[in-house]
């Protein structure tokens, strides 16, 4: 919410391209007032569409696969992200192979929230992270989100937790990494807040960035899946520094019991 500044997240953007991905980055809010929330979905699958018709016909763009689409959100557009994934025949958008939701939530808000995502794609790849400190939407929706979604069955959640001991905060925003390279020149509170806090750390190399390339990577190929899913170790680590390792990511999996009858 707010976010639609892409410098707050432009070093994970450029790290994205950098490895060869087309990134589009969706505005659905004109500014922090306007529109109504029930007009995000629709707003991010029209860039969406209207990006893919300029990669489409202009000369100027590499190619792209748009059956290879995979979908990260942060906040409010982790709710957006599964809500257009849950929804991507009516909204008549290439269907996400895998997904990553950050921190998701909508505070008082509920535009985008479904009752139940076992609407879900049953072949679709979802992580979802949440924030050990997160005081501004908690992990409520993130656990709803892996708990219903019983028809999706390759899907963990992961809690990251603070590490006092080498720095490690775990709030709401870890997610912000601000490349002023891609500064639209909206500098709402939203994009003056991650000017002010940002910091690109081992929770960003080794938590988010890795987390999404590797979801890309299995969803796209069913290479490194074990970065991404199954509570393994290349999947926890955060990275070693001079104290030793970093406190590692917390992983749930699935249980029987979270699985549809027809799995």
């Amino acid at each position: 919410y707010g976010g639609y500044n892409p410098m707050i997240y432009g070093q994970w953007i450029k790290h994205l391209v950098r490895k060869g991905n087309t990134v589009i980055y969706p505005r659905y809010q004109k500014n922090v007032f306007a529109p109504n929330p029930d007009k995000f979905s629709p707003n991010i699958v029209t860039g969406i569409q209207a990006a893919l018709k300029i990669i489409e016909e202009s000369d100027k763009h590499i190619p792209t696969n748009k059956a290879d689409l995979c979908i990260v959100g942060h906040s409010y557009g982790g709710i957006l992200a599964a809500e257009i994934t849950a929804n991507w025949e009516e909204y008549a958008i290439p269907k996400p192979k895998g997904i990553f939701l950050c921190a998701p939530g909508t505070g008082p808000f509920k535009a985008g929230k479904l009752d139940s995502y076992d609407v879900l794609p049953s072949d679709l790849n979802l992580l979802v992270m949440v924030n050990e400190k997160d005081y501004i939407v908690g992990d409520e929706m993130g656990v709803k989100i892996f708990e219903t979604a019983i028809n999706t069955p390759n899907r963990n959640l992961i809690r990251q937790e603070t590490d006092f001991d080498n720095g490690i905060s775990a709030g709401h925003n870890e997610t912000y990494c601000v490349d002023e390279a891609f500064d639209s020149g909206h500098l709402n509170y939203t994009a003056k807040k991650a000017l002010r806090i940002t910091k690109t750390n081992a929770v960003d190399y080794y938590g988010y960035w890795k987390l999404f390339d590797a979801v890309i990577d299995c969803s796209r190929n069913g290479k490194n899946c074990e970065y991404a899913f199954g509570n393994t170790s290349q999947q926890k680590s955060l990275g070693i520094v001079e104290g030793g390792k970093l406190k590692e990511l917390e992983v749930i999996t699935v249980k029987p019991s979270q699985l549809s009858a027809k799995e």
